[in-house]
């Protein structure tokens, strides 16, 4: 069973070795090529640009992210959809076999109040909300 705080806790030290890597890419850049503003304006750049191609290639995984994220180690029963729109973050995270948490926010509307509750395994008004439902205190 994976609790919150250890995934909270994974995700730090995977952001924290990001920086870490980023600062001694610069660094060393700067120590062999000089001129440390340029070179970590260069560094930051491409990282960047990293993180936008990624992004870029992120949309032709669309099919069936949902099923290949629970088939990476998760199981289902701890991973939860939180969105605003019944069809697409509601019902396709039932029909993922995900949990699935309704925001009455966004796309959100009265007249579907009935048939979020009947649909997913939580309605709540926000966002602040789900740490409280998850049981983590102190997000």
């Amino acid at each position: 069973m994976i609790r919150p705080s250890l995934l909270y806790l994974n995700v730090l030290i995977i952001a924290t070795c990001g920086l870490i890597y980023e600062l001694l890419a610069g660094t060393m850049a700067s120590y062999v090529l000089g001129d440390s503003v340029t070179q970590f304006s260069l560094i930051i750049g491409i990282y960047l640009s990293a993180m936008g191609v990624g992004s870029w290639l992120s949309r032709f995984l669309e099919k069936g992210l949902a099923r290949r994220f629970v088939e990476s180690g998760l199981p289902a029963d701890r991973v939860a959809m939180v969105g605003d729109d019944l069809e697409a973050d509601v019902e396709g995270a039932v029909a993922a076999g995900l949990m699935a948490i309704a925001l009455r926010t966004g796309k959100y509307t009265p007249d579907i109040e009935a048939r979020a509750h009947e649909a997913s395994t939580a309605v709540l008004d926000s966002l602040a909300e789900l740490p409280g439902w998850l049981g983590i205190a102190g997000l």
